[in-house]
């Protein structure tokens, strides 16, 4: 235990408190990167998060690493912890007929996929209609997507309701593409964002046998300010891996 919460506190500059462990219930691809029990620590002196989810896992090789997830929208329990860390560091093994891993050969870029069980015109309205959309990302938006339109809204996410949501769209492009442009993983109420470049937030859709392939590619981190880069970058590989399952348990109700 001393071991993940010294990786905590290296890694987040933050004390590391532990609070319980929760066994958790592992899919065959979840095996790899979680021997079966998370850790829950709280967190003095983060600035956001007040909890992190820890585990260690061993390679074929015997080495053992530290996993640590920030208990931070979307992701809330041990099991949304343990998924979100299968696209970025397991490399032998992905979710089987589904789930494709982003390209580790970018910094800039976050690409994730998904083939969803429905007609491409069920998951574009699930992706546009602005009540549907809050339903599975977990905000309320004010009025609807519109082509060079800005849309804002909140957070419904319990404990991050103060969270602001703010998109301009770019294109809407019916049944095969919808983006919009947005300050990632802006969180922090004490800073102003608005002077910070954007990101591009691209889903594209296609007709596969079987239902459609959604994909979602987020661009343009390289353009951020050097101090929050890379927790941006990491927060929202995981953040997209989650939602990617919420839209497909979504629109499979």
């Amino acid at each position: 235990m001393d071991r993940i919460a010294r990786a905590i506190e290296e890694l987040h500059d933050a004390t590391a408190l532990w609070e319980a462990t929760i066994p958790v219930h592992r899919a065959p691809d979840e095996r790899a990167v979680c021997e079966g029990k998370v850790q829950i620590f709280r967190l003095v002196g983060h600035p956001r998060a007040q909890r992190c989810f820890a585990w260690e896992s061993e390679n074929g090789s015997g080495e053992r690493t530290v996993h640590v997830v920030l208990r931070l929208p979307p992701i809330d329990s041990a099991e949304d912890a343990v998924r979100s860390v299968i696209p970025q560091n397991h490399n032998g093994v992905r979710r089987p007929d589904r789930r494709l891993p982003m390209s580790k050969t970018q910094t800039d870029r976050i690409e994730k996929k998904t083939l969803i069980q429905a007609p491409v015109s069920r998951v574009w309205r699930a992706l546009t209609n602005a009540g549907e959309i809050g339903a599975w990302f977990r905000v309320k938006l004010e009025g609807e997507f519109a082509v060079g339109k800005r849309i804002t809204g909140h957070m419904t996410y319990p404990g991050y309701e103060h969270v602001k949501f703010e998109a301009t769209v770019e294109r809407m492009d019916a049944e095969k593409l919808f983006s919009f442009r947005w300050h990632p993983y802006a969180v922090d109420p004490k800073v102003d964002y608005s002077e910070e470049p954007t990101t591009l937030v691209e889903f594209r859709l296609e007709e596969q046998k079987g239902g459609t392939l959604l994909t979602v590619v987020e661009s343009g981190f390289d353009r951020l300010p050097a101090g929050r880069r890379d927790e941006a970058f990491r927060m929202n590989d995981q953040g997209w891996a989650i939602q990617l399952e919420n839209v497909e348990h979504h629109v499979a109700k």
